[in-house]
């Protein structure tokens, strides 16, 4: 056994000496190396911080839209009928002119009350109807409308008497009827299938007779040649007026004729037809039923069309 000697082994390490004085003239000892380290630390958050703020950016970028493939309600006329409705995608423009509905539509998708336009101004601005003016101008033309009717009337029956007195008597207040040739005008009807103011001038000129509005006075504006588009026209007394007569009275009539001969409508007319129509009509009416004048109560005659121009034939006939 061999003896190993009992020294302990030391190892090759350096002893520790402390830094020279001089070392904490160059690194101070009042803090230097923590206020670099925070300094440090702190940039680093902000580094981090910016980072962050940066991939938040990135990340809430707005996608792009994807395609949208447009479908219409109502196949296209020159579609195939197996032909789906279905297009390619489309623009940014396209699609955000088919997402917004045009003016057009949506007006007729507007409720009406939003169409209707409210007057905003104040109420004391706001137009009143004058109800009593309106009601007041209303009764003001009726009652203008009524005195031109009762002179209207007044003057018809002045021309009337006139000129049944002309004819050969007029009826008395005892009930007695008109005599002599104006008994003929109390009697007679005539009838006329009107189907224009040109045509009934053409009848009324067919048979001879003239048409007469009152004027000034006793005047009356005569018309004659009524199928010429430009009718003779001239002013007359009718004080001397001898032949038979008709009143139209009938309003639609009257109206039309005052408007295409460009007269005055007072109401009525006056038809006066030549002795020679008056001396056939009696012959007409007495050949009917072979009665006497006394002993006919009214005889109706209508005017038709023969041979180019015009005639009359009885119709009908009511005996007393």
């Amino acid at each position: 056994m061999s003896n190993i000697p009992q020294a302990t082994q030391q190892n090759d390490v350096p002893p520790v000496t402390l830094p020279p004085q001089d070392f904490w003239t160059l690194y101070s000892p009042r803090g230097e190396f923590p206020l670099s380290s925070t300094a440090s630390i702190v940039l680093h958050l902000l580094a981090v911080l910016l980072i962050i703020l940066i991939g938040r950016l990135v990340l809430t970028k707005p996608a792009e839209q994807p395609a949208v493939d447009v479908l219409h309600v109502g196949p296209e006329p020159t579609a195939a009928p197996d032909e789906g409705a279905r297009e390619g995608p489309q623009s940014e423009e396209s699609l955000e002119a088919a997402e917004q509905p045009s003016q057009e539509a949506a007006a007729e998708t507007m409720p009406i009350e939003e169409l209707v336009q409210v007057d905003e101004r104040p109420e004391s601005q706001v137009e009143v109807p004058d109800t009593a003016g309106q009601m007041q101008k209303a009764t003001r033309k009726a009652q203008e409308g009524s005195q031109a009717a009762k002179r209207a009337r007044e003057r018809l029956e002045a021309a009337k008497n006139r000129l049944n007195e002309n004819l050969g008597g007029v009826g008395g207040g005892g009930g007695s009827g008109p005599t002599g040739r104006a008994a003929r005008v109390a009697r007679w009807i005539m009838r006329y299938d009107i189907s224009s103011v040109q045509d009934y001038l053409a009848q009324i000129d067919g048979l001879g007779a003239q048409i007469a509005f009152p004027d000034r006075g006793d005047k009356f504006l005569y018309f004659s040649n009524l199928a010429s588009p430009t009718p003779k026209k001239e002013l007359k007394d009718i004080s001397n007026e001898t032949r038979i007569y008709w009143v139209d009275e009938n309003p639609q009539t009257v109206a039309m004729v005052c408007q295409y001969l460009g007269v005055p409508d007072n109401g009525f007319f006056l038809a006066f037809f030549p002795r020679e129509l008056e001396e056939r009509l009696l012959r007409m009416e007495l050949a009917y039923m072979n009665l006497a004048e006394e002993d006919i109560l009214s005889t109706t005659f209508r005017v038709i069309r023969r041979g180019g121009g015009y005639d009359v034939q009885v119709e009908s006939q009511i005996p007393k």
